[in-house]
């Protein structure tokens, strides 16, 4: 684009550049970016050159719409491009975190330097560990990149920031007695979250994955559970989202794990044909309703493993998630027989 620009001079050795950058996206009004700079007439043009290339870069922008606008416009955006769980940890740490420190900050006035010690004051100040700061930062930057394709703003700062590392912890797996204790402590609490469990171990599914299986997605006589659906808690209670993979995919069951799931729907079907139904294909298993309607919530279910977990042996060992990466690496000896397949399905749902 042409851009325009001169300068002025406001006393003796002081010169104002003053430069067109457009119309504000948001507005429409015009808009003029100034810089005042010291020395001679032919310095202030050689400033004055120098700041219209910037414009041109689109290092400077028309707007003045803040950090704070940008994100909320943003993730109205992605409402139904991000997981319902992302979403809702975005916009949580957006309100709680990034408005405080630099909601009203406009996106011209923003710099590299401005996150870097937003980042460091969240991690020395308020304690956030290195994992949540890198969240931050991953919000205001996917943030910043959406700006630049509306032609909000010319480059992402946010690029050169510098988040903390992120150090990888070493992890101890839990022993088979460990797991057995579990196992059993988790069949003591019900016979639903003992099979929650059961699966959970026998496969190393992710937990929203563990609540989103349908009986239809059970294979009896290959010994396999697909993989096809998770579900996702959202403020409106559980909802089905596609897996984190983004794939569908089988693994392959031992025998015991299929028992029991074949006991279980055996359990539930003389229960529903007293009251003249069958239980459905596409009901899911873990439910707490007979016909499997609706899928048991997934922070239920961590909220039992927890239970479970402070009466299992491994209390001092198993985190806190259903299926920690400690605990996927013992699998394979707790269920020598449950060997997976991984391999992707393409049946819709």
């Amino acid at each position: 684009m042409s851009v325009e620009g001169h300068l002025r001079q406001r006393n003796r050795g002081h010169w104002e550049l003053i430069v067109d950058v457009g119309r504000d996206p948001l507005t429409g009004r015009r808009r003029q970016r100034s810089r005042t700079v010291h020395g001679t007439k032919r310095e202030a043009q050689r400033e004055l050159r120098r700041l219209i290339t910037e414009v041109e870069d689109g290092q400077v922008t028309g707007t003045e719409t803040t950090l704070g606008d940008l994100l909320d416009r943003w993730l109205d955006l992605a409402d139904d491009r991000l997981s319902p769980t992302t979403l809702r940890e975005y916009r949580r740490l957006t309100e709680r975190r990034i408005k405080p420190a630099l909601g009203r900050v406009p996106l011209i006035k923003l710099g590299t330097q401005d996150l870097d010690a937003f980042y460091q004051a969240l991690a020395n100040d308020a304690g956030l560990s290195p994992a949540s700061v890198r969240q931050v930062h991953s919000i205001v930057r996917r943030g910043l990149k959406q700006g630049i394709k509306w032609g909000w703003i010319g480059h992402n700062v946010a690029v050169n920031a510098s988040p903390p590392i992120l150090r990888q912890k070493r992890i101890t797996p839990p022993s088979v007695d460990e797991l057995r204790s579990l196992a059993a402590a988790a069949d003591a609490h019900s016979e639903l979250f003992g099979l929650v469990v059961r699966v959970a171990m026998a496969t190393g599914i992710r937990r929203g994955e563990v609540c989103g299986l349908q009986w239809r997605d059970l294979d009896v006589a290959g010994r396999q559970l697909e993989v096809a659906r998770a579900v996702a808690a959202t403020p409106g209670g559980a909802a089905p989202k596609t897996p984190k993979s983004g794939r569908f995919r089988r693994l392959s069951l031992d025998d015991e794990t299929v028992q029991r799931l074949v006991g279980y729907r055996a359990g539930l079907q003389a229960i529903a044909t007293g009251e003249g139904f069958a239980i459905p294909d596409d009901g899911y298993i873990f439910s707490h309703s007979l016909d499997g309607a609706v899928p048991l919530h997934p922070d239920n279910v961590t909220a039992a493993f927890r239970g479970s977990r402070t009466t299992a042996a491994c209390a001092s060992t198993i985190s806190a998630t259903l299926t920690p990466p400690s605990c996927l690496h013992a699998v394979s000896t707790f269920q020598p027989s449950a060997a997976a397949s991984d391999t992707p399905t393409r049946r819709p749902r």
